[in-house]
């Protein structure tokens, strides 16, 4: 994660790697999720770059997006505004502005609609 945020992407591939080969051992786990969008948010930044190998890449995260779009519908309070920004990232990706465009609002709007600031907390 700090790896992607910091524009490490080298180091950052070289972990997501590692982590992925462990996948198996914990499917279900809230840390699966996490990996699964900063792969795909890695994934797409390296297409950003030169060299990017750009038709397994794009398989990556259509599989990743797979998973993400099957939490998002289970919880999108946590997951969906996640699945629209990697979406938004591959729109832009592939220079689908307009799609981009209407992904980047879709996941900002999803993400400030279900912050804690957001929601008032339940009194006893």
């Amino acid at each position: 994660m700090l790896g992607f945020l910091f524009g490490e992407f080298e180091p950052a591939n070289s972990y997501a790697l590692e982590c992925r080969n462990y996948l198996i051992t914990v499917p279900e786990s809230v840390g699966v999720a996490v990996l699964y969008f900063y792969d795909s948010l890695l994934a797409l930044a390296q297409l950003s770059q030169p060299l990017g190998e750009e038709p397994t890449t794009l398989e990556r995260v259509a599989e990743r997006q797979t998973q993400l779009q099957h939490w998002a519908h289970h919880a999108p309070m946590n997951h969906h505004h996640k699945f629209d920004l990697v979406g938004s990232e591959r729109c832009r990706v592939l220079r689908q502005k307009t799609e981009a465009g209407e992904l980047y609002h879709k996941a900002i709007s999803g993400a400030k609609g279900n912050t804690c600031n957001n929601k008032q907390l339940p009194t006893n």
